[in-house]
């Protein structure tokens, strides 16, 4: 009886396994029957095990109801606010400092944020951005500090130490060169970048606009549908606290 230990064992491990691949292909099956019948064809294509919320030294992304794409990366001490949006492809680098993002901010496809351990001039090591901003696709932000409401144009490169005041504008393609100061309420543009002009209140407001319209489109990423009812929340909140968000720029 001894002697035939090892083969049932060997034969219960194979029944097992059989077992298994008839489950996996029976729950298989079942999802393409049930992609096919909901018009999603995510079943055609080639499975992805990208991690994009990474553990670094202990330190854990910290995200509050934001949209994550799929495809970012968000590594070590990274925080995000409420109702913000890292888009495709993006990479958050925390890895020697902390990385905060506020509320209703975009961050756009592609673009990268990292930060340095002792960037010069004495500036902090971390990232901070603020609520409301706009960070368009394919920039490249050092250890910097981004006010309220501000927007950086696509391809912009931001240096260590920089430090954007609230309500500017950063036309696309712009170079920012370490350890500069942005005056709020401005648009500059260029490599390096330039003064251009004073915005008008209309001009800082569209940001602020923005910011809850990308929120809306990413929402709609989020669950894979249109929801008219956020819609009209955004659009009634949007044209009742206009004079709301005018005392809050003017008043600071």
């Amino acid at each position: 009886m001894t002697s035939y230990v090892p083969y049932i064992f060997k034969s219960f491990k194979q029944l097992r396994q059989s077992f298994g691949l008839f489950v996996t292909e029976l729950g298989g099956g079942m999802e393409r029957v049930g992609s096919r019948l909901s018009d999603d064809i995510a079943y055609t294509q080639n499975l992805s095990r990208h991690k994009n919320i990474m553990t670094f030294y202990d330190n854990t992304p910290s995200i509050d109801s934001a949209f994550i794409a799929p495809n970012s990366s968000i590594i070590g001490e990274v925080q995000i606010g409420s109702y913000s949006s890292v888009w495709y492809n993006a990479t958050l680098r925390g890895e020697m400092n902390a990385i905060r993002i506020g509320s209703y901010t975009s961050i756009g496809d592609s673009t990268v944020i990292n930060t340095f351990s002792t960037p010069p001039m004495g500036m902090p090591g971390s990232v901070n951005i603020g609520n409301h901003c706009i960070i368009q696709n394919n920039c490249t932000i050092h250890s910097c500090i981004i006010d309220d409401d501000v927007f950086i144009g696509s391809g912009s490169v931001i240096g260590e130490g920089v430090k954007i005041e609230k309500g500017a504008i950063i036309a696309p393609n712009s170079y920012i060169p370490p350890g500069r100061l942005i005056p709020g309420g401005q648009l500059w543009s260029g490599n390096p970048v330039k003064f251009v002009k004073d915005l008008s209140e209309a001009e800082i407001y569209s940001t602020y606009v923005q910011s809850y319209n990308l929120w809306n489109l990413a929402h709609k990423h989020l669950n894979e549908k249109d929801d008219p009812e956020l819609e009209e929340v955004v659009d009634s909140y949007l044209t009742e606290n206009y004079f709301k968000w005018r005392s809050r720029y003017y008043d600071h």
